[in-house]
């Protein structure tokens, strides 16, 4: 496993920071007379205004509750005590987050609840994560490129979302946090891993329509978050409420609508073309009031475009084209909530992503290069929220995904230049340039069925001033597939260009008087530096696939938030985490490597020693305390992802 360390970090904070990369929310706070003084075991009753869900818990010496593992949306917070007027305060609770509220009872001996807003606070004044949450209004409001839920990663300071490229894998968006690798930033659906086990990123998309919460923690992680060290993702689905609720929508975009694609204008379109539809519904609303709520959405997309390929050496200028670049997806989601009663609660989810596209493996090259990709998302996942009693809650999750991905070469279909030379045959390379490539692209055909069943419990336990919480992650990955790497073969030439720089004549000399590629029979004439043909069976794993396939991924931590004083949060924990298969650990180092490895050429050993400890603190400062000073250190161990271990298992 690859291991990072998280120095110490300090900061001001004047907006929610957020309590933990869990899918689920919290309310805490303190209940006072009307001149100060702490109302122990006054009782508080929470109840979610979209489903009818109730909590109840009491106030402890201190005239403090907290109210952990909510989900997210609006509440009612209930406070009644012995010769006080009840007291409602509406408060909202987000992913991740804990929501605090201060409220004080009047003396009376009437009944009828009075409600009370601007008690609650969205910072959090317990925690010295550093995190950032997206509300749904903010998600219904914001312009978001291909409606895409990653790119709302940008919002929070220190991170980047950068275009991917759908004709590899399946991540339409790369998140990177704080400068680190976006292939390692971890991404869970209500607690349910997605992230692409083999090259990072995203294995499924999503709508913005689905996303209830949108929680992305940067530094500092709570212990619970699991096998990362470059940041986090957690997203949270939208739920039924008690009332029907549904919507259609239409968005168009298409080039009249939109600035140039870059700032250098290239010679062989001033406008070049680009559509896309994207058209769904949202429908949701109870099955049984109070019981049963449901929520649906169905989207698609239809997007035609261009790649412009403009190959940098004048003598292959004539390659340059306007390729086709089409994507077509599906996109589905279901959800049903239900209610059993105040101690349990427990809801299921079905989503599916299904696309289907083209293009260039990276830089734009001319089409007979480019790969058709093909995906086939499913994931499945229930989750289990359960008050074992007033201060011990436990929160289960337990999800299916499975994957199917085909990456073969493409047929250059609609090429407006006809432009195919080297189409099916092997892939032609110009030694002294960066974007021009024919023939099969070098890294397909390739594919995979990856099945993975991450199952994950939370235990939070309050005790006077101890906010305990234990648990952990067991993951278990099973994938196979084919990577016909150089299939049938790659041959480096010498362009006129390099050729010319040794020699001026010399371009001739082989045929080119003129130095320009007119057609196939020109590149023939050209001389041949290397040439690499892919041996070998296609399968991977490669080599005792029984023994190669799986991977087990265990995570188990423990966390204490200390509230020292009112005002000072001690945090601190201890997390684990082993992988049994992360690595070749059953293949022996050739010999030829006794130079740099020395005599011992034994397979890698198991590492069973990634301890990771966390601690931090919250500083509330001012009588009100807007603001929080917020520290912390930790050992964080991040995976290491499949590609690099299937390529070496090759090779050995």
């Amino acid at each position: 496993m690859r291991r990072a360390a998280l120095l110490l970090l300090l900061m001001i904070a004047m907006s929610g920071s957020l309590a933990a990369q869990v899918p689920t929310g919290a309310i805490a706070g303190t209940v006072t007379d009307q001149v100060g003084a702490v109302l122990p075991k006054a009782a508080v009753s929470v109840t979610n205004r979209d489903t009818g869900a109730a909590r109840s818990v009491q106030t402890g010496p201190d005239g403090s509750f907290s109210v952990p593992t909510l989900p997210a949306g609006p509440y009612d917070v209930l406070i009644e005590a012995t010769g006080f007027q009840p007291t409602v305060s509406p408060v909202d609770v987000a992913v991740g987050t804990t929501t605090t509220v201060k409220i004080s009872l009047q003396v009376s001996t009437r009944q009828e609840a009075v409600t009370v807003t601007g008690t609650a606070t969205m910072v959090d004044l317990e925690s010295n994560r550093v995190q950032g949450v997206i509300g749904r209004t903010q998600i219904e409001n914001l312009p978001l490129n291909g409606r895409s839920f990653l790119n709302l990663a940008q919002l929070q300071p220190g991170v980047t979302v950068n275009l991917g490229n759908p004709a590899q894998f399946n991540a339409q968006f790369n998140v990177s946090v704080l400068g680190g690798p976006a292939s390692h930033t971890a991404i869970t659906v209500d607690g349910g891993n997605v992230r692409n086990p083999v090259e990072g990123g995203t294995g499924q998309n999503f709508s913005q329509e689905v996303v209830q919460e949108f929680q992305i923690s940067t530094a500092n992680f709570d212990l619970s978050t699991g096998i990362t060290a470059f940041g986090a993702i957690n997203v949270v689905t939208r739920s039924g409420s008690n009332d029907f609720r549904g919507a259609g929508y239409l968005y168009f975009r298409d080039h009249n609508l939109a600035a140039y694609p870059s700032l250098a204008r290239n010679s062989l379109t001033d406008d070049p073309d680009f559509s896309r539809k994207q058209g769904g519904f949202v429908l949701g609303g109870p099955i049984k009031k109070d019981k049963v709520q449901f929520f649906a959405n169905y989207e698609h997309t239809s997007q035609q475009g261009v790649y412009v390929v403009q190959p940098d050496l004048p003598s292959v200028a004539t390659f340059g084209t306007l390729a086709p670049a089409p994507y077509n997806g599906n996109q589905f989601s279901g959800r049903v909530d239900y209610h059993a009663n105040n101690n349990h609660s427990l809801f299921v989810r079905y989503s599916h992503d299904g696309n289907t596209n083209s293009g260039p493996f990276g830089i734009p090259v001319p089409p007979s290069n480019f790969v058709s990709n093909d995906n086939w998302v499913d994931q499945q996942l229930v989750g289990l929220t359960s008050i074992l009693r007033s201060n011990l809650v436990n929160d289960l999750r337990f999800s299916h995904m499975y994957w199917r991905n085909r990456n073969t070469p493409a047929s250059c279909d609609g090429d407006p230049s006809g432009n195919c030379i080297g189409s099916g045959g092997p892939e032609i390379f110009y030694l002294n340039s960066v974007n021009f490539a024919l023939g099969n692209n070098f890294n397909s055909p390739q594919g995979r069925d990856l099945h993975r069943f991450p199952i994950s419990d939370n235990m939070t336990w309050l005790k006077n001033s101890h906010q305990v919480k234990f648990g952990g992650e067991f993951e278990h990955i099973d994938a196979v597939g084919y990577w016909g790497f150089f299939d049938p073969a790659r041959a480096y030439l010498l362009s006129p260009e390099f050729l010319a720089n040794i020699n001026p004549a010399l371009p001739a000399l082989f045929g080119l008087p003129d130095g320009k590629i007119h057609n196939q029979a020109d590149l023939r004439k050209l001389p041949v530096v290397a040439f690499l043909v892919g041996i070998g069976d296609r399968s991977q794993p490669s080599y005792h696939l029984d023994n190669a396939r799986g991977n087990n991924k265990f995570h188990f931590y423990a966390q204490d938030s200390w509230k020292v004083t009112p005002s000072f949060t001690f945090n601190y924990g201890m997390g684990w985490q082993h992988e049994t298969n992360v690595l070749n650990y059953d293949l022996s180092k050739p010999a030829y490597l006794a130079p740099i490895y020395g005599s011992d050429l034994g397979p890698t050993q198991k590492e069973y020693k990634n301890f990771s400890p966390a601690v931090g603190f919250a500083w509330s400062l001012g009588k009100d305390r807007p603001t929080v000073v917020r520290g912390g250190a930790g050992i964080f161990y991040d995976t290491q992802l499949g590609w690099w271990r299937l390529g070496e298992r090759a090779v050995i």
